[in-house]
């Protein structure tokens, strides 16, 4: 199995997605694109989605995305959005129990385990 490009999921899933025929279109892959110069984003338009990458041109990848600083401005963005969501939970006329699992909910699915 190759690397991911150091992306929050499933290595697999990650794998998958960076060699399959059709670009990979993600918040974080297009703020890197805006954030990266020209030729570290052709760079990163050139192996994205291509089957034959190796673990070298994977690592490439990774290094670029990671050291144009998208990754944490999108953890920074749903950072943001869960305190806005659980702000409005808060204040929402619902029972204290769908408070609760709806919070708990948020928490789950935007906790980072890399």
């Amino acid at each position: 199995m190759k690397a991911d490009l150091g992306l929050p999921g499933s290595p697999e899933l990650i794998a998958d997605k960076i060699t399959a025929s059709a670009p990979l279109e993600t918040v974080l892959i297009n703020l890197a694109r805006q954030k990266l110069p020209g030729s570290a984003s052709r760079l990163v338009d050139e192996l994205l989605g291509d089957p034959a990458l190796d673990d070298e041109q994977i690592a490439m990848l990774q290094a670029a995305i990671r050291e144009s600083g998208a990754v944490d401005q999108v953890e920074r963005i749903i950072a943001h959005n869960v305190e806005t969501a659980t702000a409005a939970l808060n204040e929402a006329s619902i029972a204290r129990s769908a408070r609760d699992e709806l919070t708990a909910l948020a928490d789950t699915v935007t906790r980072r385990e890399s």
